[in-house]
């Protein structure tokens, strides 16, 4: 199961749970975390945001809630 890898790989720190409704359909389209380049707050804001431009409103409003 992908998440129990999540949580086992100590990359990852304070993980939460913001939907767990069941997708029919990619909600990140073609966006994948493999080969990220680091980068400026900012930037990643800005490549988070587009990711995001055809998710539900309800998963943009988490990333939105977040970064305030």
């Amino acid at each position: 199961m992908t998440f129990a890898r999540i949580v086992r790989d100590p990359r990852h720190e304070a993980i939460e749970i913001a939907d767990d409704s069941v997708a029919t359909e990619r909600v990140f389209g073609d966006w994948t975390m493999a080969n990220l380049a680091g980068g400026a707050d900012e930037d990643n804001r800005e490549r988070l945001m587009a990711a995001l431009r055809d998710a539900p409103a309800s998963v943009r409003r988490t990333f939105d809630e977040a970064a305030t």
